[in-house]
């Protein structure tokens, strides 16, 4: 899949380059790593070390500490991990915060999936991955309807239908037991969240760009990335802190997860029309993105 990719890439992608030439700020990548790292291991540990214990809050500080120091060096590094325009423009700045929060709970329902039926059903590992995998089976299916439907509504009306879609399937999870009940329970909760994954990514990552010059597309799509990341390492984080190291019930976590995606629905909501930017005409053959950062970004008014 990934060579296929690479060679309709090369024939069909247009490539756009910035003419900034300033290395990505290394010391600021270093700073976030440490943050979350410091952010999780307080999550993951306070059970057992106290949530108001010396060490917890020792790491909690740390993580506050270390994100303090990363929003001060983005804002003079010529090449910051989160550019100012990032966070300025509105739609970027909103899907950004809805990826952290809908993919907690999405890296914590795929973990819960797989113990839930190897822990709680006694499933195999092989059929625990055969019953996981119409979710994204479903998800795959729904992506492209979903693109074009977020092309068509807006990606704020379709996202959050996706995220609402999600978080019902969490709760219908709440009807679980310990009686294997896979095509009654299980299997309808994957297809529906997975129809729910299907709408949301796509309106996720056309907010999280779009908006943006051409130039800067591969740059909000790495943050994009970023986000997704921070944020299903923090909802693994949750999920052991909920569930301890001999999982008795997984009701805690499927209303966490359930929780983080009402949550992304309620962040898309407020997205607002997503727009193209227009960028004038002395900058669309190579704007540099120092330029870019000061603002030069004009809302088209046409929705994308």
């Amino acid at each position: 899949i990934g060579l296929a990719g690479i060679v309709a890439g090369r024939r069909l992608l247009r490539e756009h380059r910035d003419s900034n030439g300033a290395r990505p700020d290394a010391i600021g990548a270093a700073l976030l790593a440490a943050a979350i790292s410091a952010l999780a291991l307080a999550i993951v540990k306070a059970p057992q070390w106290s949530w108001d214990g010396a060490r917890t809050l020792a790491l909690f500080a740390t993580a506050a500490t270390l994100l303090a120091a990363l929003v001060a060096r983005s804002r003079t590094h010529p090449a910051p991990i989160v550019e100012p325009v990032f966070v300025r423009t509105r739609a970027v700045a909103l899907a950004n915060v809805a990826s952290v929060v809908f993919y907690a709970g999405f890296g914590a329902m795929l973990l819960s999936s797989v113990l839930f039926l190897t822990e709680v059903w006694h499933e195999s590992v092989l059929r625990a991955g055969l019953e996981i995998a119409p979710g994204p089976a479903t998800a795959a299916l729904f992506a492209v309807p979903g693109g074009l439907l977020g092309a068509r509504f807006g990606q704020r009306t379709v996202g959050a239908i996706g995220a609402l879609l999600f978080a019902g399937s969490n709760l219908w999870r709440l009807r679980l037991g310990a009686t294997p009940d896979f095509a009654g329970l299980f299997l309808p909760g994957m297809i529906v969240g997975g129809a729910g994954v299907g709408l949301i990514l796509p309106s996720l990552s056309a907010a999280a760009t779009v908006p943006l010059p051409p130039a800067r597309f591969s740059t909000a799509s790495g943050v994009q990335v970023m986000s997704r990341q921070i944020g299903a390492t923090l909802g693994v984080a949750v999920f052991v802190a909920l569930l301890g190291s001999a999982p008795t019930s997984f009701t805690p976590v499927w209303i966490f997860t359930a929780a983080t995606s009402f949550a992304a629905a309620a962040a898309l909501a407020m997205l607002g029309p997503v727009r193209t930017a227009v960028v004038p005409a002395a900058l669309t053959a190579s704007p540099s993105a120092g330029q870019l950062r000061e603002g030069l970004l004009v809302p088209s008014g046409t929705p994308t």
